[in-house]
């Protein structure tokens, strides 16, 4: 049913695959020192370019660009949560810049807590609130190994 695989070779693979994230951050200055990135700053209620399909080149060229400390943020809401079908608007910025009361980690998309008004996700990264990625490079790296351990157990 599986193809072939030396098992010892497999096994070094998921090690050495569960060993990147660990060596990724513990290489990572941003524990100690803040990180400076730039962000886009837009809201589409008066910016037509901040709508998804998001036009970078009249963002920068409109010097829409924000210095910000951690993470960008894309936070997408309803105009009306009671009805959802009309429409919803784009508000990006700096994470710092919204009032958050949790903990959110970078690369991590949440739903607002009132039903149907909206969400939001953060990134670590320059200018990276353009879009949002539906696969993190973090659920990557979790990935990777899991799957070698599935192919392991099944063989």
């Amino acid at each position: 049913m599986w193809p072939s695989v030396n098992s010892s070779l497999l096994g070094m693979l998921c090690f050495v695959s569960l060993l990147v994230p660990v060596y990724t951050a513990a290489d990572d200055t941003e524990c100690i020192l803040p990180k400076y990135i730039n962000c886009f700053n837009c809201d589409s209620r008066i910016h037509s370019f901040c709508e998804d399909k998001f036009n970078k080149t009249a963002s920068i060229s409109l010097d829409h660009m924000k210095r910000c400390e951690g993470e960008c943020l894309k936070w997408v809401r309803n105009i009306d949560p009671a009805n959802p079908d009309l429409g919803s608007y784009i508000i990006r910025t700096c994470k710092t810049d919204v009032s958050i009361d949790m903990y959110l980690s970078p690369d991590m998309c949440l739903d607002e807590s009132r039903p149907g008004s909206g969400h939001m996700c953060t990134c670590p990264e320059e200018r990276c609130n353009s879009a949002m990625p539906s696969l993190s490079t973090s659920h990557i790296t979790l990935l990777i190994p899991t799957l070698c351990w599935i192919v392991k157990f099944f063989k």
